[in-house]
């Protein structure tokens, strides 16, 4: 059994979790353990990747992997495929399950990465592999720290100032990204899974281990030009929306009383904070530049709902 922290929450897991850090005496919040979740579910899910049982449970599946059933933001239950690989085991784990769970926990949780600039952290968007994870790592080495990457999940959010959540302190990097923008030998990072190209790359040594209340929110997308656009308040919230975790999962999981959440999460964290379109060359010769744009925007302009 192990006993670990990771977005503010204490987790007691049978499954060893190397990315999480080791806690001791503290009180547990989270459970994470081995059972037999078919035999929990009401019904036979099929082929769908992720179904809604109860209104605090979601179930996942992945063929060859496991199903993954998450309970009240309480707990975490899998049925491991035989012979499915621990680190494979690891991926859906410390990904959609654990996003599902802080969301049942009252967070609103976006498929981002997160570093601290200041007083404020700043929060970056963008689908599948426009430079989210490798944008932070250009910061993380220019001295900021990192709250978050992947996960992003954002406490606060209906009733006061929202704040991101340190989460656990590894980026997932390409190799490519490890070598130019961190100096690292990827040989000796590891693999998120055997045979896959991401590598897990510490970041303990400038981790943030506290909240951080949310400065500003940057969209990436790919541009003739680098440049950085005030989204407004409607199209920042659909945005928004777009890039919470488990609308990559399909809208069976964003129904009902949950949409409304959501839409009401999104929409404080709207009014509380800018949410810019950073247009950019992908170029990683670029990288300095783009830091440089976030970096002057926020040493330059106030965390205005502070003051």
């Amino acid at each position: 059994m192990y006993l670990y922290t990771a977005f503010g929450v204490c987790i007691k897991s049978e499954i060893c979790v190397p990315q999480f850090t080791l806690t001791e005496n503290r009180q547990v919040d989270v459970s994470i353990k081995f059972g037999n979740v078919k035999s929990l579910l009401p019904r036979d899910i099929g082929d769908d990747r992720a179904v809604q049982i109860g209104e605090r449970e979601i179930c996942f599946y992945w063929d060859q992997i496991g199903l993954f059933l998450v309970r009240d933001g309480h707990e975490i239950i899998i049925e491991a495929y035989p012979g499915a690989e621990e680190k494979l085991l690891r991926l859906p784990l410390i990904g959609i399950a654990l996003a599902a769970l802080l969301q049942q926990r009252g967070m609103l949780v976006l498929h981002a990465s997160a570093v601290s600039i200041g007083a404020g952290a700043v929060a970056l968007l963008g689908w599948k592999g426009r430079g989210k994870s490798t944008t932070a790592a250009m910061l993380y080495r220019r001295g900021h720290p990192v709250i978050s990457d992947d996960i992003v999940a954002m406490e606060n959010i209906e009733s006061g100032i929202p704040s991101i959540v340190p989460g656990f302190p590894n980026f997932k990097l390409m190799p490519e990204t490890a070598v130019s923008v961190l100096g690292d030998n990827p040989d000796v990072l590891s693999e998120c899974y055997t045979g896959a190209e991401k590598r897990f790359r510490p970041v303990a040594d400038n981790f943030s281990r506290e909240n951080v209340p949310l400065k500003a929110v940057y969209i990436l997308e790919d541009g003739a030009d680098l440049k950085a656009e005030l989204l407004k308040p409607q199209e920042a919230i659909t945005t928004l929306i777009a890039n919470t975790f488990l609308s990559r999962y399909g809208k069976q999981l964003l129904q009902n009383e949950q949409a409304m959440t959501n839409l009401r999460q999104c929409s404080n964290v709207v009014n509380h904070t800018p949410v810019y379109r950073l247009e950019r060359p992908r170029s990683i010769d670029l990288l300095g530049d783009l830091a440089e744009l976030i970096e002057s925007q926020c040493q330059t302009e106030p965390l205005a709902h502070l003051v």
